[in-house]
């Protein structure tokens, strides 16, 4: 849809130009064309072209809000600069408004990035808590290794962008939350960062458990032994009444088992008349039992798989 810009190193930031065939316009907040050549004036990105799909599969009324007059309406924030080059600052939605200024999450990002010590980093607007901006920004960030010394990224960042720009808080975490896609998720970030109250979410377990989501689609990445082994030592660590212990996991790696498991289930499902799903194809399946005689065998089992979860 854009021109390649490998041979623009000066334009690296930039999606590239539209192709042949392709037109890009910028609109504001009430539809109306704007020039958008800088990111105090940028635009609402629309898109017309050969390209542009037919609609939403049956939802007629989500197709009419994002396809008018043969324009298709994304939710993309862009400016063109003179020679043409479209750079796109994020989603309108993600715009953070500090005191009338427009701030770029993606812009932040991509300078926190280059900081050695930086493996990943996201960042959001949050409510000013002085009440007098409106909005801050503040930086989640994945070390490399250990932890990430705030005063010295801070100073890092004061030298590469304008004062109002520079995150406000540092929050370090493991990992960064994503969707099925593996795009990142600012949603579950603005989530965690309204849920932590007092809760200290420098703890990596209660971040992790705050940023859960589920994926039910299986890929056919073999499971390394060692997070195996892992997985399956916070199922031993999990607690039991009177601390028996009687659970039981069975692992099944074999397919043959596992699809034999699955007719099996099928079946005992369409016996019993309720729902049957799973078995996407898992490379690994843990199956969690326990004692017929240990009276607290349920609960058991469900604390282990919620800590292998």
């Amino acid at each position: 849809m854009f021109l390649d810009i490998t041979s623009y190193p000066d334009k690296a930031a930039s999606i590239g130009k539209p192709l042949e065939g392709i037109e890009v316009k910028a609109v504001d907040s009430d539809g109306n064309e704007v020039a958008a050549r800088d990111m105090d004036t940028a635009g609402r990105m629309l898109l017309r072209g050969e390209m542009r799909m037919e609609g939403y599969w049956n939802a007629p009324e989500l197709t009419a809000e994002t396809i008018r007059d043969d324009w298709l309406y994304t939710n993309d924030l862009i400016y063109v600069d003179s020679d043409g080059f479209i750079f796109m600052l994020g989603r309108a939605d993600d715009i953070i408004n500090v005191g009338g200024e427009k701030v770029s999450p993606v812009e932040v990002e991509s300078i926190a990035q280059e900081y050695d010590g930086i493996r990943e980093c996201a960042c959001i607007g949050v409510d000013d808590p002085e009440g007098i901006v409106g909005q801050v920004p503040v930086l989640y960030a994945v070390a490399e290794n250990g932890m990430l010394e705030e005063d010295a990224l801070l100073k890092y960042l004061a030298g590469r962008m304008e004062k109002y720009k520079l995150p406000q808080e540092l929050i370090q975490v493991d990992e960064l939350p994503r969707n099925k896609m593996q795009k990142l998720d600012r949603k579950a970030l603005q989530r965690m960062y309204a849920e932590r109250s007092s809760v200290d979410l420098m703890n990596p377990v209660i971040c992790n458990l705050l940023a859960r989501r589920s994926v039910r689609s299986f890929t056919d990445q073999p499971i390394d032994d060692r997070l195996l082994d892992m997985i399956l030592k916070t199922g031993y660590y999990a607690p039991s009444g009177h601390n028996m212990q009687t659970w039981r996991f069975t692992v099944l790696k074999s397919q043959e088992k596992i699809e034999q498991l699955k007719e099996i289930t099928r079946a005992k499902a369409a016996e019993k008349k309720v729902h049957f799903y799973g078995f996407e194809n898992p490379k690994v399946l843990v199956l969690v039992s326990n004692d017929r005689r240990n009276k607290d065998g349920a609960q058991d089992a469900s604390c282990a798989a919620e800590n292998m979860m």
